[in-house]
């Protein structure tokens, strides 16, 4: 084994480091003894013991405070969860939460007592997922598990090689070697830490002030070390806690990076990753609010000429790529009219992304739109394991509000100051109070081929709304992956087992064959 140092090498630098440093070194006895001589000693020492006692009390109240402080702050410190994380998801969090809270940094200095208390954090957090379950630590598959340790790893490499000097350079063989020596040499600086301290007796007085100062710091450090231990042991449960929360919530159903990059789980050092998959915008609303004005206003043309997706029965969906826009797809549902259609509704708001409901400007019955938007929220709320889509409004058919023989846009709406702006204005918060919506999520939009008004202002809010509509994206396709039981994924899982079987009945019999 190479070692990083040998003193056999390097005693010429040891020995001028010494000479160099030797000086310095011999100041404090030269100082003591002129001191002495000067008979000042009793005065230096009573103007020593006062600072000393001065330092104690001092660090004494800041001690005191700083537990104090902690102790008070401990709950304003909680660390606030993820942001894509579900209701359902927020809970878990609140329940790991309570757990940090009582962490003590005793756990650090026992491997037992940190294998428990990250057991009672994954049984808590099982329990919120599976309730009914008979043995909820155990609620999660093979591939689920080395998925995580897949993630775990990256991580802990990622964070070795930012934090850890000469990480990439030194050798576990030097780091053992290191480790031998600093054991090695304990006995030694026990040795000679007991001589040293035999020879200050010689100075009685400078003897007692040393101890004096070396129990004072070991009582300071052991007071910070506490806290210190307190809050590292609150970031291990917190960690724990995460990693539950992805076993658990079903997160590791499947690799998002395989489901959003398939093409990159075929090639892995493709140079670039693939474009993610399209967002799905939903637009709903009335029967002729102007559903489908709006689908070929944001295509541009007649969605003819775009490509048509295969969808559930009822539902019409367009494939969308333009320069500079994001690609998406654009599901046109079935118009409102009666509450049966609610139903049909909320079940394709669950496979979206991103709800555009079109409103008519011009039509004050609006109380389908409200039923129908209520049992949407209602769903969703009741499933807190979904994210709820964001909803954009688009307000239709304002260029036939009053003053209807005037239009010439475009309006300023936030602050209107024409007549046809202020009308366009008392419909928006019209129906932001029918609806309840924020006036911020209404676009006012005119949809009519030829005519079109607002159109890249829709864009716009689709642009703003994305970040958000990117997890629940997310969401749903990790979701239709743990659910999704294909036979033809089913038959090619049992076509791998079975020629894996025959390869091993083959070696098998070759091992008993007699030469």
């Amino acid at each position: 084994m190479n070692m990083p140092f040998s003193l056999r090498r390097n005693w010429r630098r040891l020995l001028a480091a010494l000479l160099a440093v030797l000086p310095v070194i011999a100041f404090l006895p030269f100082g003591v003894m002129w001191i002495w001589q000067q008979g000042w000693f009793s005065y230096w020492f009573t103007g020593a013991a006062i600072l000393t006692g001065l330092g104690a009390v001092l660090s004494w109240l800041e001690r005191r405070a700083v537990v104090t402080a902690a102790g008070h702050a401990a709950p304003a410190q909680a660390t606030p969860p993820s942001p894509e994380w579900t209701p359902q998801d927020r809970g878990a969090w609140n329940e790991v939460q309570a757990l940090a809270a009582q962490a003590s940094g005793t756990i650090l200095s026992s491997q037992q007592a940190l294998l428990g208390t990250g057991m009672a954090v994954f049984e808590a957090v099982g329990q919120h997922y599976h309730p009914s379950s008979k043995h909820p630590l155990w609620e999660f598959t093979v591939p689920e598990v080395l998925l995580l340790s897949e993630r775990i790893s990256g991580r802990l490499r990622r964070s070795i090689l930012e934090h850890t000097p000469l990480s990439e350079r030194l050798r576990i063989g030097q780091i053992l070697w290191f480790q031998q020596k600093i054991t090695a040499s304990q006995p030694v600086y026990k040795i000679g830490m007991g001589v040293f301290r035999i020879a200050r007796l010689l100075n009685p007085v400078t003897a007692l002030l040393a101890e004096m100062r070396a129990a004072f710091q070991g009582h300071v450090v052991e007071g910070l070390s506490a806290i210190l231990l307190d809050r590292i042991a609150r970031m291990y449960v917190e960690e724990v806690g995460r990693v539950a929360i992805d076993l658990y919530s079903g997160r590791l159903k499947a690799d998002p990076g395989a489901l959003l990059h398939p093409a990159d789980m075929r090639d892995r050092l493709a140079p670039s990753a693939p474009p993610l998959p399209p967002l799905r915008l939903l637009a709903a609303g009335q029967v002729n609010a102007g559903k489908s004005s709006l689908v070929n206003a944001l295509c541009g043309e007649v969605v003819a000429a775009v490509d048509v997706l295969p969808v559930p029965r009822g539902l019409a969906g367009y494939r969308l790529v333009r320069d500079g826009l994001p690609e998406v797809e654009i599901i046109d549902s079935a118009g409102l009219d009666q509450a049966e259609a609610v139903p049909a509704l909320v079940e394709a708001a669950v496979k979206a992304d991103l709800i555009l409901w079109v409103c008519s400007a011009v039509r004050p019955a609006r109380d389908i739109d409200r039923r129908a938007l209520d049992a949407l929220r209602a769903h969703f709320k009741t499933h807190s394991n979904l994210h709820q889509p964001p909803i954009l409004v688009i307000l239709s058919h304002v260029d036939q509000l009053r003053p209807f023989s005037h239009w010439q846009p475009p309006y300023n709406v936030r602050e209107p100051d024409h007549p046809k702006a202020k009308t366009i204005r008392a419909a928006m918060e019209s129906v932001a109070q029918a609806l309840a919506v924020d006036i911020g999520a209404i676009v006012p939009a005119r949809l009519d081929q030829g005519n079109l008004y607002n159109v890249d202002a829709v864009w716009t809010a689709v642009l703003t709304a994305m970040p958000e509509a990117r997890k629940v994206q997310l969401l749903r396709v990790l979701r239709l992956a743990s659910d999704d039981l294909s036979l033809n994924r089913l038959f090619v899982q049992m076509k791998n087992a079975g020629r894996w079987a025959f390869r091993l009945a083959g070696e098998s019999d070759r091992g008993r064959e007699v030469p």
